[in-house]
């Protein structure tokens, strides 16, 4: 408890206060609700279906990153899905040389927890970030979770693969849902 109340301290006077997030709801999307949600929930299940096929136990990623990438903004979508890859690959690239660095188990932990409290404060503002320090933790947590080094070098490539499959699927649900005009139509 007062790891986390210090990590959050040096945060708050490192990257100012935390800021209310956000509700959901905003404007319409162009197209309407209906058909944001018919390409939200058929992004959803596809990433989920392929996510089985592919591993049922790296489906949570893929389904994960299609839900949470896709918003009832085109533009917020696409800025999502680019920081959400960008992200990733800044976590893993951390995360393998974390764990290439720290020999000690107790000093991996102690990475994971200085980190962990840190993840809510970018959401909003620095998406890419949080996503990347969510990346960094999970795999350090991974890598205290087995000995074996190739399994964690294994997590890295599935990690990246799972997020660019869910990213693509969410990147055709918000093409499918804002499908641009033609300046004929106007």
């Amino acid at each position: 408890m007062l790891l986390v109340v210090c990590a959050r301290v040096v945060d708050h006077r490192v990257a100012g206060p935390l800021k209310q997030q956000r509700g959901g709801g905003g404007a319409e999307p162009i197209g309407g609700w209906t058909r944001f949600a018919l390409a939200y929930a058929g992004a959803g299940t596809a990433s989920l279906w392929l996510g089985v096929h592919i591993d049922p136990q790296r489906a949570l990623w893929v389904a994960v990153t299609t839900l949470v990438v896709m918003q009832s903004d085109a533009r917020l979508s696409y800025v999502r899905i680019v920081h959400r890859i960008a992200g990733t690959v800044v976590g893993v690239i951390a995360a393998f040389a974390l764990t290439s660095v720290l020999q000690s188990p107790w000093l991996v932990a102690a990475a994971a927890l200085v980190l962990a409290p840190v993840i809510p404060h970018h959401l909003q503002h620095r998406y890419w970030l949080h996503t990347a320090l969510i990346a960094v933790v999970i795999l350090l947590a991974y890598h205290l979770a087995t000995s074996d080094p190739r399994i964690l070098r294994g997590l890295l490539t599935e990690r990246l693969e799972d997020v660019l499959l869910g990213a693509g699927l969410a990147l055709i649900g918000t093409l499918l849902a804002f499908p641009r005009s033609h300046p004929d139509d106007d």
